[in-house]
């Protein structure tokens, strides 16, 4: 809702670069504080930055904050809530994670949770929401791919700094994006 706010005013693709260089920034301070920055070794994986930062940051944050700047908050919500469902499908299907009951049923909890706190009464199924609800839809498939591909990269690395890393990427990425929107 506060983005939804805020959107009235800042475009979706400037609010989201701003957010992830005001995160990149907290995370460069708190990382660098804790001798943890390492540009170096960042630097020799700017592949996997790149690529994660694209799907988890970029394209993820992208999609919400446009697509919620024509939807509803509650469907923009509800959508969202796929995302553990793509993410048990992807890590299902590359053979991340075994298929289970326990899985599923965790996945059923939390779509009924979310069920349980929305206010069916903004929902909107309609045509003036179709823009705004694909584009969650594909905020949502990004941050499903970013999670199941980057699972086994923040496994073996350390979690601050490869972090820091991805949303100093993601910050650069998103600010390209909203460059002409800076310029006004």
């Amino acid at each position: 809702i506060f983005s939804k706010i805020v959107m009235g005013v800042i475009p979706p693709i400037l609010w989201a670069s701003l957010r992830a260089i005001g995160t990149a920034f907290i995370l460069v301070l708190v990382s660098k504080s804790m001798g943890k920055l390492q540009v170096s070794r960042a630097l020799r994986y700017h592949r996997h930055f790149i690529t994660f930062a694209a799907l988890g940051i970029v394209i993820n944050q992208a999609c919400f904050l446009t697509g919620l700047s024509y939807t509803t908050p509650t469907n923009s919500a509800l959508i969202n809530t796929l995302i553990p469902i793509f993410t048990l499908l992807l890590v299902v299907l590359r053979k991340q994670e075994a298929w289970n009951g326990q899985r599923v049923l965790g996945c059923f909890s939390a779509f009924l949770g979310v069920l349980a706190l929305q206010d069916f009464s903004q929902f909107s199924w309609s045509n003036k929401t179709v823009i705004g609800d694909s584009l969650t839809l594909l905020n949502a498939l990004s941050y499903s791919l970013f999670l199941s591909y980057s699972q086994r990269f923040f496994e073996k690395h350390d979690f601050i700094w490869s972090t820091t890393w991805l949303f100093v990427f993601g910050a650069a990425g998103l600010t390209v994006f909203a460059f002409p929107q800076y310029l006004q």
